[in-house]
């Protein structure tokens, strides 16, 4: 038996390994493609020999094509980018795989219930991995819509100065380190690589789900079908939407107590079940010993996310 868990772990340890290394160098690749399209340098250095280089460059390519290929696998990596997760999904299902697997051996070498390692592993790391993105994910798209207007305002005047759109927005992407330079940064990467400019958008769009970016994208193919001066038209967008982010402000500070209700009704049950635990562990043993102490566990736990989804939704307001 110890022999058979000595040889889990190491083969888990490996392939966590394996996986970090395969991003450090995805994300190393993203760098030199932002510099050569900034600078227009093409003079990439060749892939390297080594055995194991070859493996990550094979491991990177088969991630890539099954992204472009599921919708779903594409979904949650565009999720994971709006969130800037420095971790693609076919690397993090492979972290998920592994640790759950060593953890779930690991608890059931120890003695603890299968349900409560199901529990474990199938239920509570994807709710929390998903809690942790959306989380972040909301922030963002939240910056993302306070930087809006300042962006059109440059994008205008840079038009006024002579450049292109696909200029305009190119250069202030590679200048700035905000949250909307980084989306723009990606779009200009698809369109350097020969994704239409429409399409490009339409993807920004479709990741930061912005109504903002849905107007910036209504301006520009109302400019392309019946002509006008574009900057003019930018820059009273900029104005419109900093009118309408004024809106949202104040709609966001009057439905702030609805979200503190939702996170202190979320946090209630579980401090109970602390106080509990720590001061009278036999008053809620029930919960790990018995069957249906599992199944109310797991269902009370269902019926908190499904009340903090219903709060959420009722108490956003999007304009």
């Amino acid at each position: 038996m110890s022999y058979v868990l000595a040889l889990a772990t190491g083969l888990s340890v490996t392939l966590i390994f394996l996986a970090l290394i395969a991003e450090q160098a995805r994300r190393r690749k993203y760098t030199r493609l932002e510099i050569a399209t900034q600078t227009a340098i093409r003079d990439f250095r060749g892939p390297p020999q080594g055995r194991l280089s070859q493996l990550l460059i094979q491991y990177r390519s088969v991630q890539s094509t099954l992204i472009r290929q599921h919708p779903l696998l594409r979904f949650f990596d565009d999720r994971l980018f709006s969130a800037n997760l420095k971790i693609g999904v076919i690397s993090l299902l492979v972290l998920y795989a592994v640790t759950g697997a060593t953890a779930g051996y690991l608890a059931l070498a120890s003695g603890f219930p299968p349900v409560a390692v199901a529990l474990m592993v199938f239920i509570l790391p994807p709710v929390l991995i998903g809690l942790l993105v959306e989380r972040r994910v909301t922030r963002r798209q939240l910056k993302f819509e306070r930087e809006m207007p300042e962006f059109l305002l440059l994008v205008s005047s840079s038009l006024a100065s002579g450049l292109s759109l696909n200029q305009a927005m190119e250069s202030i992407a590679f200048q700035g380190t905000g949250e909307i330079e980084r989306q723009f940064r990606r779009a200009s990467r698809e369109t350097s690589m020969g994704v239409q400019l429409e399409d490009a958008l339409e993807d920004l769009r479709r990741r930061t789900k912005s109504s903002e970016m849905a107007i910036f994208i209504a301006t520009i193919s109302t400019h392309r079908e019946v002509g006008g001066n574009l900057s003019q038209t930018l820059e009273a967008t900029s104005v419109t939407l900093r009118e309408r982010l004024g809106v949202a402000n104040d709609i966001r500070v009057l439905s702030s107590d609805g979200r503190y209700s939702a996170m202190f009704l979320t946090l209630l049950p579980f401090a109970v079940f602390a106080f509990f635990y720590i001061f009278n562990p036999g008053y809620v043993s029930f919960f790990w010993t018995e069957p249906v102490g599992f199944l109310l566990a797991f269902g009370s736990i269902l019926l908190t996310l499904i009340g903090v989804i219903w709060i959420r939704l009722i108490v956003r307001v999007r304009i």
